[in-house]
């Protein structure tokens, strides 16, 4: 009988591990916090935020130093490329945006081997509600869809407790620029224009006079365009 119990408790180890290594699980974390600020300015500028300004480097995730959409990100079926400190890319999808109460994304197409080999994809999702006139409880969650079981393994053991505290601390720096109104750095630059050359894209017309005689060019400066985007 001992035999037939060892044996059918070895036969259900297997087969667990099986099940494990076939069946992936979905783990999710999520960071709650409330802003001093109106529902509307708090997704406003949380939406479209520069990812470089709240995704900074931790223990175990590399800084983001670059996306390839910096403005305009507000409709659905968006992509664009993240770019991380230590090299390697994702890709974001925006899925969903409901001004101003909701966004959703997925990241996925890792180039980092390490998160290639353990995860499928990672999906986001903000929610915002009002508490008052100028309060916003804001809900962040992350949702890891790991390659199969046993990497899902590693992804409870390890990387969900890393982003967990990547997404407390970026949570934290855009609480602090609402309720600071320091809110220059969380917002991309405005492109600037290089000016023109002044000569080459004028019409003879328009071209200053050259007089050799009096044995002086006779060009004169030209104010750069300063017209914006």
């Amino acid at each position: 009988m001992k035999r037939l119990v060892y044996a059918v408790a070895l036969a259900g180890g297997l087969a667990a591990l099986y099940a494990a290594t076939r069946r992936p699980r979905h783990l999710q974390t999520t960071v709650i916090m409330t802003v001093k600020a109106p529902i509307d300015t708090a997704f406003a500028y949380i939406a479209p935020i520069n990812l470089t300004h709240i995704f900074r480097e931790t223990r175990l995730i590399p800084a983001v130093v670059d996306t390839s959409i910096k403005e305009g990100w507000n409709t659905a079926g968006l992509v664009r490329t993240i770019s991380f400190s230590d090299g390697p890319t994702s890709q974001e999808t925006l899925l969903a945006i409901s001004p101003p109460t909701s966004f959703s994304y997925q990241n996925d197409h890792f180039t980092a081997p390490v998160l290639g080999f353990l995860l499928e994809r990672l999906e986001g999702e903000w929610r915002f509600t009002a508490e008052g006139s100028d309060r916003t409880k804001i809900e962040w969650t992350y949702r890891a869809i790991p390659t199969n079981g046993l990497t899902g393994l590693l992804v409870e053991a390890v990387l969900i407790r890393a982003i967990h505290a990547m997404l407390e601390n970026a949570l934290t720096i855009a609480k602090n620029d609402l309720e600071s109104g320091q809110v220059a750095e969380g917002r991309f630059a405005a492109p600037v224009h290089q000016p023109r050359a002044a000569l080459g894209t004028q019409g003879a017309a328009d071209r200053p006079r050259t007089d050799r005689g009096r044995g002086h060019s006779g060009y004169h400066a030209v104010e750069p365009d300063t017209a914006q985007c």
